[in-house]
């Protein structure tokens, strides 16, 4: 909300450049903690068996809410002026955190809240606490991975709008909802990942089965993207990068499941740790794409991410998780 009252107060590039700054510093310190701690519930609540699932599925919510904005927030922006669309949103925001908050004060007080109990075999986990975890040679191949992951995940949540309308010259309202559509194609493949990440994973085992997705999913992901700039006209582009973004996000919940499983008693700390190795790569990709789109064409940037999304993906062949152990 603050960063539509900031628009109200100044229009200098270099007053809305240091506010913005400000604001969405303050924003990340609230937003930081949110995945590692949805990530800690889901270990907390769900059986080993189904956390794949739960990750996947809780992690689509926001990849959902993604996709939205860019045709409702664009619609609000059309209607509105920016700033007041920025205050709209974050007033809604508001209310939904007070409903949110409402509805389950009975879980956080406790009077819901059962941890599950395990009575079949589990993911060994690593018992190192806190900062003993810096020395885990897993964690750090995890969150290696999932900063490149991160790299080819930002380049399309910061760049896909500008690259359909500025790059493939599509209409404006035509360009938000093709990526309106490649966004929920990814949190639908989050959704349906995990889902499958589970099955998959009582048949081959834990370590097999999700090294299996991840590769799979990463290794797709790179290959129609890759496919997604060399073909010609908006639809097969389109249905190109959808199916990237899909195959991309079947990952999403193996890299949480795995990264609390890794921090045993610490799995917020690992979580947030992995988490930190992602926006590492999703902060370098939407600085670097244009400066390498300058020296090789927007084609040639993109397929960069998409090599460096693969070899995010063999990385997982230097992961090392025991498969199942009896507790």
């Amino acid at each position: 909300m603050l960063t539509g009252v900031l628009g109200w107060l100044t229009n200098s590039p270099e007053s809305l450049w240091i506010g913005l700054l400000v604001i969405r510093g303050c924003a990340g310190l609230c937003n930081a903690p949110l995945h590692p701690a949805a990530a800690h519930v889901v270990s907390d609540l769900v059986p080993v068996r189904s956390r794949a699932t739960a990750n996947g599925t809780v992690i689509a919510g926001a990849v959902i809410g993604i996709a939205f904005s860019y045709p409702a927030f664009g619609w609000l922006i059309d209607r509105l002026n920016w700033p007041l669309a920025f205050v709209v949103s974050g007033v809604m925001l508001i209310g939904y955190s007070l409903i949110w908050h409402r509805i389950t004060l009975p879980i956080t007080n406790g009077s819901s809240w059962n941890v599950v109990s395990e009575t079949f075999p589990l993911v060994e986990v690593d018992t190192n606490t806190g900062w003993n975890l810096l020395w885990n040679r897993n964690l750090w191949l995890l969150s290696l991975s999932y900063a490149a992951y991160g790299y080819f995940q930002y380049l399309f949540f910061y760049w896909m709008d500008y690259y359909f309308k500025s790059v493939l010259h599509v209409p404006e309202v035509e360009a938000r909802w093709a990526s309106f559509w490649i966004m929920l194609a990814m949190g639908a493949g989050m959704a349906m990942g995990g889902m499958s990440t589970d099955f998959v994973c009582q048949r081959l085992g834990n370590a097999r089965g999700r090294r299996a997705i991840v590769i799979l999913g990463m290794g797709l992901g790179a290959l129609f993207g890759v496919l997604g700039v060399n073909v010609t006209g908006q639809i097969n582009v389109a249905m190109c990068l959808t199916i990237s973004m899909g195959a991309l996000g079947m990952c999403e919940g193996v890299f949480w499941t795995c990264a609390t499983e890794i921090g045993g008693k610490s799995r917020g700390f690992s979580g947030a740790f992995m988490n930190t190795g992602g926006n590492v790569g999703g902060l370098i990709s939407p600085v670097l794409t244009p400066v390498m789109a300058q020296q090789l064409g927007w084609p040639g940037a993109i397929t960069v991410a998409c090599v460096i999304a693969a070899l995010g993906g063999a990385v997982w062949f230097a992961i090392r998780l025991p498969d199942r152990v009896t507790p």
